[in-house]
């Protein structure tokens, strides 16, 4: 019996579909990590024009406002998206700061602040919570 020598064999076929699996499966890690890391980024850029919409309303208003969808409602943001955690998709925690406190005084995070023990953080496998302090500082802590 004759063999062509252009076609491939059973085994060489199945061998080059299990190296694709496996750089596959190698890949997958990669590809999850790098969209967790775009939601901090989103997060971050979120917070970012929040934080310059808080300081037009406070050099305004003399205060912060009591919720952040104020800053929609009287179109200091044009978009209440902006409002929204890109990971969870649910509004940013925020509570104001009270007059005469410090620059480290946390005004809007992804979850509640301080977050307890128990509290998962949306981001970075549950590790990672963006948080905007009223210096203006959007960080990503762990």
């Amino acid at each position: 019996m004759k063999r062509n020598p252009r076609a491939f064999t059973l085994i060489e076929l199945l061998v080059v579909i299990a190296i694709i699996a496996i750089l596959s499966a190698m890949m997958l890690p990669t590809a999850s990590t790098l969209n967790d890391r775009a939601n901090v980024t989103t997060c971050q850029a979120h917070l970012q024009q929040i934080w310059l919409a808080l300081r037009i309303y406070y050099e305004d208003e003399g205060a912060y406002p009591p919720a952040l969808q104020t800053l929609v409602t009287h179109r200091y943001l044009d978009d209440d998206a902006l409002l929204l955690c890109s990971k969870t998709g649910r509004p940013f925690a925020y509570r104001p700061a009270p007059s005469g406190s410090d620059h480290t005084w946390v005004i809007a995070s992804c979850i509640p602040y301080p977050p307890d023990k128990k509290t998962r953080r949306p981001h970075g496998f549950g590790a990672v919570v963006v948080t905007l302090r009223t210096g203006g500082t959007v960080t990503a802590a762990r």
